[in-house]
């Protein structure tokens, strides 16, 4: 047997050592890997729970949003986040810790001695503290677009992430075509009826909530045995083609054939829909039952609201490729700075003042009637004067130099003359009297020259390439359109038009004839008809003026929005007696041809009018730091 030598245990030894150095390796690599493969798991389900967190943020700003309306007043005062030179933050609520309260947002201790709020129920498994946020709202856009941003940034451990959501008020912009009411508004009854059976307690409530059959009107003649009684629902024809969600507090009245292209929402408990005919129908509407959506009792709080503030009734012109507007305002005395809103020297005059566009860009501007003294002490004048330079019309039609009312207005006289109605203009339907000759009501004037109507017409222009227009106009009274008003950019401009009572066609009929007539500017009878804006009528309804007289008149196109208290009728028609004793019908007014502007479901005009329920919604996110950042 061979003895060891001593070089043998000492190789033994090394190899022994180097083995175990190995082994030590392996083990430590493991480890190292292990605790490196926790770690980033550790650092990306805190980075999930950061974003949770914010997200958490979000909904808890809308939430006392929606409680307050007014909540958006209230955050940090020295966020930087808020960019808006207007509207600003005027006080922090105390028990928000979300508002980062506690050292001024960009000094050396902010981000470490700033509150936070914690998420509700959030649990301690990824970090040493429970998941928290906090957030501040940039309010640049509130009163343009009726838009906040919400800038929030959740927090868990040492990882952050921040989203941007962008807040909007559900609101009339939202649909396509809304109405409160599925009846005939009484205002438009044909020939103010002897006897009415419309009680506004009774008859001014949704079919679901058992509105009586009786609401209707009866036309009594001179022979009793001629009366006779009309519904007072209106229902949709199976020729109308709705582009975009359209929205009924009520029971609508539908029609064979017709098409939606959006959703169809009823206040209604039940989604059963009236026909006109079988229920059977091809293609059949399918209804989605929601929440009433209230229509405010008036606009009067668009009145302080407003940059201009005009007096009495008002033309208003968009000059189109000019890139200019032209206002006529004759009663107007102080309506604001001149640069932007028209001298008053030369707004009382028929060429009126003339200006910029962009003067009124991101403006609200309104009409509203003429006050007295006490009322108004900057604007108003008293029962026995007047503007020099206006002149007011009388029941029959001819100006009254003495009067200082009437049931419409004239400024200027000869190619530059501004008067409503026209000379030779017949009484409106719904706007004269029963009386033979009939003449224009003074009861509720058409055109009254102390009422606060907005006459409105022309093209919105930016002025240069990508430029837009957003603006908005509101009435106390009346806002008839007179002409197309139409945008030169479709996918920018933006125009809001609110009448305290109804948005209207302006359609005159001559007396002579009883034929449509030959509007200023035009050269012979306007065909077709387009009006680009968002509409509401608070009180009354969207329609034509003498819907029902003269013939077709080819499309109403809408490009925009309609919201109205009642439906309003935009065709009628008439049976004419033939010789042998037979009856044609005569179709008259315009077709539909409504489009959505889908720019509305992003933004609203400036400073427009919302629901009195409306609450706000998340409309989008950004993503400021998707990656997650370390400590904030």
């Amino acid at each position: 047997m061979r003895l060891r030598s001593s070089t043998d245990e000492g190789a033994a030894l090394i190899s022994v050592v180097i083995l175990g150095f190995v082994m030590m390796m392996l083990v430590a690599t493991g480890l190292t890997v292990a605790t490196s493969g926790r770690s980033q798991a550790v650092g990306v389900q805190r980075s999930s729970s950061a974003l949770d967190a914010a997200y958490a943020g979000v909904q808890d700003y809308v939430a006392r949003l929606n409680v307050d309306s007014n909540y958006y007043l209230q955050g940090n005062p020295e966020s930087t986040f808020n960019t808006s030179t207007t509207k600003k933050v005027e006080w922090a609520d105390p028990w928000n810790k979300a508002f980062g309260l506690g050292e001024p947002n960009g000094s050396a201790t902010h981000d470490a001695r700033a509150t936070w709020a914690t998420v509700k129920d959030s649990d301690k498994s990824t970090s040493d503290t429970p998941s928290q946020y906090r957030y501040a709202a940039d309010l640049s856009k509130f009163d343009s677009a009726g838009i906040i941003r919400l800038q929030s940034t959740g927090r868990a451990g040492n990882r952050t992430r921040t989203i941007v959501a962008t807040l909007r008020v559900k609101g009339f912009t939202d649909f396509g075509y809304f109405t409160d009411l599925e009846i005939k508004d009484p205002e438009t009854w044909v020939n103010p009826p002897a006897v009415k059976t419309f009680d506004p307690k009774t008859c001014a409530v949704y079919a679901w909530q058992g509105r009586p059959k009786a609401c209707s009107y009866r036309d009594t003649n001179t022979d009793p045995a001629t009366t006779k009684t009309t519904d007072m629902r209106v229902q949709f024809q199976k020729s109308d083609v709705l582009y975009g969600d359209v929205h009924t507090n009520d029971t609508p009245v539908l029609a064979c054939g017709m098409t939606v292209e959006g959703t169809f929402e009823t206040g209604a408990p039940t989604t059963d829909p009236m026909f006109t005919t079988a229920k059977n129908c091809s293609p059949k509407i399918p209804l989605v039952h929601a929440d009433t959506v209230s229509m405010p009792a008036t606009n009067s709080s668009m009145r302080s609201d407003a940059t201009c503030l005009y007096t009495g009734p008002t033309q208003i012109t968009y000059n189109g490729p000019a890139h200019t507007v032209t206002v006529v305002s004759p009663w107007s005395r102080n309506p604001g700075p001149a640069a932007s809103c028209g001298a008053a020297a030369d707004l009382r005059q028929p060429q009126g003042a003339t200006f910029s566009q962009a003067k009124f860009n991101g403006q609200l501007v309104y009409v509203q009637n003429v006050r007295t003294p006490a009322e108004d002490p900057a604007n108003g004048w008293t029962s026995t004067t007047r503007p020099s330079t206006l002149t007011c019309i009388g029941p029959g039609g001819d100006p009254d130099a003495s009067a200082y009312n009437g049931i419409g207005w004239s400024v200027g006289s000869g190619a530059s003359q501004i008067r409503y109605p026209l000379a030779g203009e017949a009484p409106a339907t719904s706007w004269m009297t029963t009386s033979t000759p009939a003449q224009w009501s003074t009861g509720a004037p058409a055109y009254g020259c102390r009422n606060g109507d907005l006459y409105i017409s022309g093209q919105l222009s930016g002025g240069s390439a990508g430029a837009s227009i957003q603006t908005t106009a509101a009435s106390e009274n009346y806002v008839w359109v007179t002409n197309d008003l139409t945008y030169e950019n479709k996918s920018a401009d933006l125009l809001g038009l609110v009448g305290q009572s109804s948005v209207v066609v302006w359609n005159p009929m001559s007396l002579a004839s009883d034929q449509p007539m030959v509007k200023p500017g035009h050269t012979g009878i306007q065909v077709n008809f387009e009006i680009d804006a968002a509409i509401i009528s608070v009180l009354h309804t969207f329609r034509v003026q003498n819907y029902n007289r003269g013939a077709t008149r080819g499309a109403l196109v809408v490009f925009g929005s309609i919201a109205q208290k009642f439906r309003g009728t935009v065709a009628g028609g008439y049976n004419v007696q033939n010789a042998d004793g037979t009856y044609t019908t005569v179709n008259t007014g315009y077709s539909k041809a409504y489009q959505y502007d889908t720019v509305l479901k992003t933004i609203s005009p400036p400073k427009f009018l919302n629901p009195t329920d409306s609450n706000y919604t998340v409309i989008g996110y950004a993503t400021v730091n998707p990656s997650g950042g370390g400590t904030p």
